[in-house]
């Protein structure tokens, strides 16, 4: 077998300029959960139970460090803390009333934080710039591929297919840049 190596998802360190900053966030645990119609409630107050509460269409409960967001109907992720307990994914006991799928190697997180977040998320994607604030998650399209994004304490949270960080990296730098030039 071959000898694995950690790596993150991204090539690049923080990126600053200015107030603005994008990190990738590499301690993120992340689980899916998918349900129907006829069991959502019974998901919606197990997972309240674990300190999950879901949260209702384009919307997220939580912290940085602990939350849900939605992804469609009866379907969420969840995330918190990779390194305090990386099996959370499958100790997480719906009771057969959901599908829960371990998503950390799928996704990567990246926190975009600045006093232009605003301004610059509207050069990124179609987001209507009044619903970028905290309580916001939805999915759009940064630089032809397909994110999450969350609002959490006024950071954008974007969630992004792991082998594209590097060209979400690439599109934020250069939404910061530009926004800076005509500041």
């Amino acid at each position: 077998m071959r000898n694995l190596i950690e790596m993150p998802a991204s090539s690049t360190q923080p990126i600053v300029v200015g107030d603005m900053r994008l990190t990738m966030v590499d301690d993120c645990a992340l689980v899916s959960v998918s349900t129907d119609a006829m069991r959502t409630a019974g998901v919606i107050e197990l997972l309240s139970s674990m300190g999950y509460p879901l949260p209702g269409i384009e919307q997220n409960t939580g912290s940085a460090d602990q939350g849900a967001f939605w992804m469609g109907p009866h379907q969420w992720m969840l995330w918190r803390d990779y390194r305090s307990d990386p099996d959370w994914a499958a100790e997480i006991d719906l009771q057969g009333l959901a599908a829960t799928t371990e998503q950390t190697d799928a996704w990567a997180r990246f926190d975009l934080s600045g006093s232009a977040l605003v301004s610059v998320m509207e050069r990124l994607c179609n987001l209507d710039s009044a619903r970028i604030q905290t309580g916001l998650a939805t999915r759009t399209q940064i630089h032809h591929v397909g994110v999450f994004v969350v609002v959490v304490d006024a950071v954008a949270q974007i969630y992004v297919p792991r082998s594209m960080a590097d060209s979400l990296v690439h599109a934020v730098a250069g939404a910061i840049r530009a926004n800076l030039a005509v500041a």
